[in-house]
């Protein structure tokens, strides 16, 4: 952190200040590394990636607000930015659906075989009660990214609305038997109680 602090002193740059925050990060200091991208971002605001970098400081502290203006200021600037879309699509699929919907929408169209797209465009039209299209996703997102226990909850949870609760609870059990936790766990195990175990 502090020869990347003198660096940028001596040559600013967007890399420079990218890896700053990042190393801010990995010390465990957000509010540092939210300050650096802001002082970067105030003499350069047309910085797609640093503002990208930015919400998800916003993110990873829970202010989730600040993260959705962060991401909807970097599509203004690249209104096709996948992982912008795809994530504004996730944080505000409660407050706004429909406009969730359509930046999930957006995101597949940009990025069709994404696991990650794929996971949030299907929660989403499971939501909308498009479960065909949702499971046919989920489903997809699943196999294709078998290590992202959240995305394998989530094609369980299909599996089970759709009414194919034995499967469901089959992948839930192979889900939960596995000692490694992911942020879903409960609802997982949830879930798989209010199958019948």
């Amino acid at each position: 952190v502090a020869t990347l602090t003198e660096a940028m002193k001596l040559a600013p740059s967007a890399e420079l200040g990218m890896s700053l925050a990042g190393a801010q990060l990995r010390v465990r200091d957000a509010s540092a590394a939210e300050k650096s991208l802001d002082d970067w971002l105030a003499e350069h605001p047309d910085d797609v990636a640093l503002r990208y970098m930015l919400a998800n400081v916003y993110l990873r502290s829970g202010r989730e607000e600040l993260a959705a203006d962060s991401l909807r200021k970097v599509l203004d600037q690249s209104p096709d930015h996948v992982a912008a879309l795809n994530d504004l699509a996730w944080l505000t699929r409660k407050s706004a659906p429909d406009k969730a919907l359509a930046h999930a929408e957006r995101a597949l169209e940009l990025a069709p075989d994404s696991p990650a797209v794929m996971d949030t465009a299907g929660m989403l039209l499971l939501e909308a009660g498009q479960r065909g299209r949702a499971m046919d996703l989920l489903e997809k997102a699943a196999r294709q990214a078998p290590e992202n226990r959240n995305t394998v909850f989530h094609y369980a949870l299909a599996l089970s609305r759709s009414g194919q609760e034995e499967k469901a609870a089959e992948v839930l059990r192979k889900l939960l038997s596995e000692s490694k936790g992911f942020a879903e766990r409960a609802d997982a195990e949830q879930l798989l109680r209010s199958l019948g175990g």
